[in-house]
């Protein structure tokens, strides 16, 4: 192995020449450019995000416990899809497996763990999408209650849903406002959960395509 050095004005080229037998020079130098490749993947904080959605989803499975108490017999979409507890648990993992791609080496794992938390990003879009639903549906509801007289005349309510939305409508106010507010607030929280996920995604792969990690492959 042999290092030149050349001086151009204010620059200083250093070449290293690595003969092709000298294997271990070579995985040396190849060991020296990956951990500085890993230094790089560890300093774009993945265990501060990932320790963002693990509460994310831990307090999106609490707004479910709550709910299922909550509601007795009119159950909402939300509580019956089971969103508040898949989509809570889906986050919880993506978030450990986001912390652990701070401290991995392990290409494979890296890949693997940009898949899953993809999927945790689809997930999460049709989680949004249920609790955006449900969200349209407790405003038309309020809608209706607050006007009885009015929405009986309306076309698309059918007897059948006013028995549903009134003959339990001294019960379920604090109901409907209580599902009101805990949607708004987890709907909030699972969009900031699936902006999290695709800025994990988006900097995983700006990794993957580095010059140094190619080297790897």
């Amino acid at each position: 192995m042999s290092v030149s050095t050349t001086h151009m004005g204010n620059l200083c080229i250093t070449t290293q020449v690595l003969p092709g037998t000298d294997v271990d020079a070579a995985h040396a130098s190849v060991a020296k450019k990956t951990q500085a490749h890993f230094r790089r993947h560890k300093n774009l904080h993945m265990k501060a995000l990932g320790t963002v959605l693990i509460l994310i989803g831990l307090l999106q499975q609490s707004f479910g416990v709550i709910m299922n108490i909550a509601e007795e017999e009119l159950y909402s979409l939300t509580v019956r899809s089971g969103v508040y507890f898949w989509g809570g648990l889906v986050v919880i993992l993506a978030g450990c497996i986001t912390v652990a791609l701070e401290t991995t080496e392990n290409i494979i794992l890296v890949k693997a763990s940009l898949g899953f938390i993809a999927v945790n990003a689809v997930l999460g879009a049709v989680g949004l999408i249920l609790y955006m639903v449900q969200l349209y549906l407790e405003t038309e509801l309020s809608w209706i209650r607050r006007n009885y007289e009015v929405a009986s005349y309306c076309n698309n309510v059918t007897n059948q849903d006013k028995y549903d939305y009134f003959y339990y409508e001294r019960n379920e106010v604090d109901v409907l406002v209580l599902r009101l507010a805990v949607n708004s607030v987890v709907l909030l929280l699972s969009l900031t959960a699936f902006l999290l996920s695709i800025s994990v995604i988006i900097l995983g792969r700006k990794v993957l395509k580095d010059n140094q990690y190619l080297m790897l492959k």
